[in-house]
């Protein structure tokens, strides 16, 4: 199992690929920083 911690900084549309019910919820906007724990990754063999 993976455990890290990054920041991601939401893009000037404000959506960062994060469903719109938990954006509103935490009010995330552009420009806003999002630290984010990564505890998974599922590879997406093209």
């Amino acid at each position: 199992m993976i455990n890290m911690k990054t920041v991601a900084k939401v893009g000037k549309s404000g959506r960062a690929q994060i469903p719109n019910e938990i954006r509103v919820k935490m009010g995330i906007g552009a420009g806003d920083l999002l630290v984010i724990d990564i505890l998974e990754v599922i590879k997406n063999d093209l």
